[in-house]
């Protein structure tokens, strides 16, 4: 091989060399999922040391939605009102009953 050259065409070509110990490469063609995505499982979440099912977490949301039901289930902390309207994914518009500020939750 001729180091320059091999350069020069990584370089033509906008491609980095396989070889630079500061480049990791993944194949996702031989990659394995560690779980099959029709499976179904379930976390334990613990909210007001209370088990919560059928939820989703969502860290990454801004905002994140309980039923009243489970509201209740936790305890009825006390709420602020929200000045929001919300949309739902299917165009559905609705006012939440109010906003906890903040709230505990383990996984």
């Amino acid at each position: 091989m001729f180091p320059m050259q091999w350069k020069a065409l990584l370089s033509l070509i906008g491609a980095i060399d396989p070889t630079y110990e500061n480049v990791m490469g993944f194949d996702l063609d031989l990659h394995v999922p560690r779980l099959p995505p029709q499976l179904a499982f379930q976390i334990q979440v613990v909210v007001a040391m209370k088990a919560i099912f059928r939820t989703i977490i969502d860290e990454g949301a801004s905002m994140c939605i309980m039923s009243i039901s489970c509201w209740k289930a936790i305890g009825s902390p006390p709420l602020t009102e929200s000045p929001n309207t919300l949309k739902a994914f299917n165009g559905q518009v609705f006012n939440p009953l109010g906003i906890l500020k903040s709230l505990l939750v383990s996984l």
